[in-house]
């Protein structure tokens, strides 16, 4: 991965740096989280990707593995497809089924742990301790089956998978684009394990080590994870104070857009292809074109508003 793909990087920082300085907050008693559950869920995942982006563009070193960073992009890119797609419901419709997802997210965890650590940790008082592991486990079932009422009452027959929800807002492109390349790390993935032995083509000494694909993930992570940012800017999500974002967004924007390699799945490097040559390209562009049409661009997905779904769509 050549350095000059890393050029954006910089760029973001001082973006970034000046967009951390804005913490993201709100005032709300404990009686109103209840009722604002939705605006809190937004605001919290604003703040994640907000981290997220300092995070990766933060240190340029290559004496850390930035491949560690980069399963955070799909947890944010399914935060900001979940949220935009509930926006579709009426505020106390989305607050019920953020209650109900809280509480079954809590209920299975509880379950799990005291499936686990009973066995290997008996000393130490966790939560769910006090209660046999058959009540548990009714109780977690119990509150799976409320988060499937509670879409049922939205008009689905249970919860949407996150790539329904992604066609919902019209973010399956990007959903699909960066599950595949986060689940190569994150997840058991042959060609990702051989993508860290580096050594010479004739032969010798091959290093494995995940800090030879850095350059790789930094530019990665700090690509994607600033086209998420931008994503919740402009999603509509209910996120107090975002008048300075929407500038900052905009300075994001500028320098994507002025990227003209943007980070791949399957890299040349790793192919060990030398770099095209202005016929390959040619004839790579009148291929494209033989094609469907790629339509808009990733940018007008991200400022698309959330087409209103139909029940019956489900």
């Amino acid at each position: 991965m050549a350095n000059d793909r890393l050029e954006h990087v910089g760029k973001l920082r001082e973006i970034f740096e000046r967009v951390a300085t804005d913490r993201v907050r709100t005032t709300v008693t404990i009686h109103e989280f209840r009722d604002r559950m939705f605006r809190m869920a937004s605001m919290a995942s604003f703040a994640k990707v907000i981290e997220y982006n300092v995070a990766v563009n933060h240190d340029s070193s290559l004496d850390i593995s930035h491949a560690i960073m980069s399963g955070g992009l799909r947890g944010i890119c399914e935060d900001l497809i979940a949220l935009k797609f509930m926006l579709r419901f009426e505020p106390d419709t989305a607050n019920e089924i953020i209650f109900a997802a809280m509480w079954s997210e809590m209920r299975s965890g509880i379950k799990r742990q005291r499936q686990f650590l009973p066995v290997n940790s008996p000393h130490q008082m966790i939560v769910g301790a006090l209660d046999i592991l058959p009540n548990i486990t009714v109780q977690a079932e119990e509150a799976d089956q409320r988060l499937k009422d509670e879409w049922k009452k939205a008009g689905f027959t249970r919860r949407p998978k996150i790539e329904t929800m992604a066609k919902g807002v019209s973010l399956d492109r990007l959903y699909d684009y960066l599950y595949f390349a986060t689940s190569n790390y994150t997840h058991h993935n042959i060609r990702t394990l051989f993508m860290t032995g580096w050594g010479p083509p004739e032969g010798g000494d091959t290093n494995f080590s995940s800090k030879n694909l850095s350059y790789y993930y930094h530019a990665f992570n700090s690509f994607y994870g600033a086209l998420l940012y931008c994503g919740f800017v402009w999603s509509g999500l209910p996120i107090d104070n975002l008048a300075d974002h929407e500038a900052h967004a905009t300075a994001v924007e500028d320098v994507l857009k002025a990227v003209k390699w943007w980070p791949e799945i399957v890299t040349r490097d790793e192919m060990n292809l030398p770099k095209p040559h202005v016929g390959q390209i040619m004839q790579a562009i009148s291929i494209q074109m033989m094609e469907e049409p790629t339509g808009p661009t990733i940018f007008d997905d991200l400022k698309a508003a959330p087409p209103v779904w139909r029940p019956d769509q489900s």
